[in-house]
């Protein structure tokens, strides 16, 4: 029953939603809770830190999802939700906070009519850490879009997770590309020159580990699976686009 009441709400939604000239639908999933900040500076979500609860952006609400009730059936994990049909156009900043170690996984659809995004990104995140993401409505013509904030020390709380997370492995390998962000992170202080160095340096020893583990050829020391290899890649390439 549960079930069927979760399936006319998004169904409900999605009716809705063609009806707007403006859109924000964002689902969240993870050992996570999120505060999403709009261009008014206006805060909606769950910090764990403090335990306070923002409810100040008009218009909107959030859900979480429910749990099967048939036994043989497991329960689907926890879906935290954002929807807006009148969101006001500018830049909103999304910000994650893990309260445990998990992966989570990010779902949105963006319009400004005719023009719409849909997108999904992963992520690794651990109790007390935070990670940050960037959206745009635009009213004079451009696509909305999404995107990952990465500074310096992201790339090293992604490694640390994925090995946390047994997404790379083992020790050895963790070791040797902990090593290569230590330099990275050492030469982000001294120019932007000697940063992409580094950061280019790690990109080719994490290619060489993912393609060996595709072809199956990994050894019990050196592997990278399709999600750590993702997140890292995505990392390094938002870092050296900011280090031209």
């Amino acid at each position: 029953m549960k079930r069927f009441i979760l399936c006319m709400l998004l169904l409900y939604s999605c009716m809705s939603a063609q009806n707007q000239e403006m859109t924000v639908e964002l689902g969240v999933k993870g050992e996570i809770q999120f505060i999403l900040t709009d261009p008014m500076g206006r805060r909606e979500g769950i910090d764990p830190r403090s335990g306070a609860r923002y409810r100040e952006i008009n218009n909107s609400y959030g859900v979480y999802s429910v749990d099967s009730e048939d036994p043989d059936f497991p329960a689907p994990p926890p879906i935290i939700e954002f929807i807006s049909y009148s969101p006001i156009p500018g830049e909103y900043g999304l910000t994650l906070y893990g309260v445990g170690r998990s992966r989570y996984e990010i779902d949105g659809f963006l319009m400004v009519r005719p023009l719409r995004l849909t997108f999904s990104t992963r992520g690794v995140i651990d109790s007390l850490q935070s990670a940050e993401y960037r959206f745009h409505l635009d009213t004079t013509g451009r696509k909305p879009w999404f995107k990952k904030i990465v500074g310096v020390h992201s790339l090293r709380q992604d490694l640390d997770n994925c090995y946390k997370l047994e997404l790379l492995g083992a020790r050895p390998l963790y070791i040797d590309f902990s090593h290569r962000v230590a330099k990275y992170e050492e030469a982000a202080g001294k120019g932007a020159s000697r940063a992409k160095h580094e950061l280019e340096k790690f990109k080719k020893k994490l290619d060489e580990v993912y393609e060996k583990t595709k072809r199956a050829t990994k050894e019990r020391n050196h592997f990278v699976t399709d999600l750590a290899y993702r997140i890292l890649k995505e990392d390094i390439e938002i870092l050296l686009k900011a280090n031209k």
